[in-house]
């Protein structure tokens, strides 16, 4: 989701010419990636808050481009919870480079910390998956838990789509 978002402004704020560059490499304990685009560019009073909820800058709401300001609040958000960070340098009229630093988590301890988030992820999934669909069919349709955790260890990417191929 990340990378997506980030992709995603850049396609949207960028230049008409769409000129993204993404790079990635490796930098000590951590990855660094960056998501570069020659548009608009964030404005230095502006950069400040680019990060926080709701906040669009005045600029991206004179140009009419459409957005809820929650994007890069929300990237921010995801990278932080990997113990990373995330940079950015930008200018007026220059473009705009984010950069992602996570760090290289190897060994036993990625594995466990990986398994114990993705267990507590999974079930909280599965139960507010469960309550959903008691919800929109609460008579008809009775789907156990465990057959919610083998729809989402299938591949099925939101709630909604599970709702739908119940």
């Amino acid at each position: 989701r990340v990378f997506q978002n980030l992709v995603g402004n850049a396609l949207k704020y960028g230049a008409g010419g769409g000129w993204i560059g993404i790079r990635a490499a490796r930098a000590g304990g951590h990855v660094e990636v960056r998501v570069s685009d020659r548009g608009m560019g964030i404005a230095p009073g502006d950069q400040a808050r680019i990060f926080d909820p709701f906040y669009r800058a005045p600029g991206v709401v004179a140009a009419q481009i459409q957005g809820a300001g929650l994007g890069l609040s929300l990237v921010k958000r995801i990278v932080e919870a990997h113990a990373g960070r995330i940079l950015l340098e930008s200018a007026p009229g220059e473009g705009s480079t984010f950069t992602v630093v996570l760090p290289i988590v190897t060994g036993d301890a990625a594995d466990g910390r990986r398994h114990d988030r993705h267990a507590a992820s999974l079930d909280r999934r599965v139960a507010e998956l469960s309550d959903r669909l008691a919800h929109h069919a609460p008579i008809t349709m009775r789907v156990s838990k465990e057959a919610i955790r083998r729809l989402l260890h299938a591949g099925l990417p939101d709630g909604d789509d599970l709702v739908r191929a119940c």
